[in-house]
């Protein structure tokens, strides 16, 4: 065996790990545990219509208020007479719909709640192709009671308009998305939250779709610019809890 050369590879991963990660890989993989707990007491469980055709009747959504104001996908789910939200740490409450926005396919709920944490929608935080990021959700419904929702690791792919369709049907939503390499397009996943590897919000899980060019299933966030454009329209009265313009 070449021993001067085994003396280079080791003196060579040395060096490496003496200098730290690369640009980008900043945060060590022991950090991320405290990020995951840090974002979890932000995210709920949605439980409301569903069942018929195989229907699944849950989703997921996230808190943007420290007052119960949640955001989460419009979709049949939330057409019920109750929806029953579930935290973190199990406690199961029913919320009331405050309003959707049909175009950005986005509704906002609220639960009785006070000093909840949550994200801070107006935080501007900078991303692009290329971005690490966290997905947090609960997909296949597994997390029915105090269980954690999923986390998923991902990279953003790219930033484009999305275009996209339901069956024969175009998407509503036809803005900015951040498509994700990871498969974030599971039953119950929409809704949820993606994050950097800081747990900084950086976009909302959109309902599944697929690319109107490929067919092929779509993994895309709708940015939080975008979701805060939906929200405060939504809260001036500019859509009813109906969904009509007023």
């Amino acid at each position: 065996m070449n021993w001067w050369f085994v003396n280079i590879l080791c003196l060579a991963s040395l060096l490496l790990v003496m200098a730290g990660p690369a640009p980008g890989f900043a945060q060590s993989p022991r950090e991320l545990p405290d990020v995951i707990n840090q974002v979890q007491p932000r995210m709920v469980k949605i439980f409301g219509a569903g069942g018929l055709r195989r229907l699944e009747s849950w989703q997921s959504g996230f808190f943007v208020s420290a007052d119960g104001l949640l955001v989460t996908v419009w979709s049949y789910v939330l057409d019920s007479d109750e929806t029953t939200v579930v935290l973190d740490d199990g406690q199961r409450l029913t919320a009331q719909l405050v309003g959707y926005h049909p175009q950005y396919e986005l509704a906002l709920l609220r639960v009785d709640l006070q000093d909840q944490p949550h994200f801070d929608l107006h935080a501007a935080v900078n991303y692009a192709a290329g971005s690490r990021v966290l997905a947090f959700s609960n997909l296949y419904g597994v997390a029915t009671g105090n269980e954690k929702c999923s986390v998923q690791s991902g990279i953003v792919s790219g930033v484009i308009p999305l275009d996209a369709r339901r069956g024969a049907r175009p998407t509503n939503y036809s803005g900015p998305a951040l498509i994700l390499d990871a498969i974030t397009s599971n039953p119950g996943a929409a809704g949820g939250a993606v994050t950097d590897r800081s747990g900084r919000l950086l976009g909302l899980i959109g309902r599944e779709a697929r690319s109107a060019s490929s067919n092929l299933w779509l993994n895309y966030a709708i940015p939080a610019e975008q979701v805060l454009v939906a929200m405060e329209l939504i809260l001036a009265g500019q859509t009813s809890a109906d969904g009509s313009g007023e």
